[in-house]
C-alpha cells in the first residue's frame, strides 16, 4: 500500500492483504493477535481534555513509550482538532 506514493512505480499483478481483523476465525493462527487488537480498540480513548493529556498518556502507554519524544508531540499534533 505504501509503494502507490513512491517513486520508481512498482507495477503489481496482483495484490495480497493479510488483514487479522478479517480473517477466517475458528482457531486460526491470527485468533489471539485479533483478540488483542479488538480488546485495544474498545480500550481507545477518543478524546482527551488536553494536548499534554493526550502525550502523557503517549508516553506511558507500552505501544508508544519508546517512541521518540518528538514522534509523539508531532502524532498528538496531527491528530489532534
Amino acid at each position: 500500500m505504501l509503494l502507490q506514493r513512491l517513486e520508481p512505480i512498482y507495477p503489481f499483478l496482483s495484490l495480497i492483504i493479510v488483514e487479522p481483523m478479517i480473517s477466517a476465525g475458528d482457531g486460526h493462527d491470527l485468533d489471539q493477535l485479533r483478540k488483542r487488537l479488538v480488546k485495544s480498540a474498545q480500550d481507545r480513548k477518543s478524546e482527551w481534555t488536553s494536548r499534554e493529556a493526550a502525550l502523557l498518556f503517549l508516553k506511558v502507554n507500552p505501544g508508544t513509550m519508546k517512541w521518540d519524544e518528538q514522534v509523539l508531540k508531532a502524532f498528538v499534533v496531527r491528530y489532534s482538532i
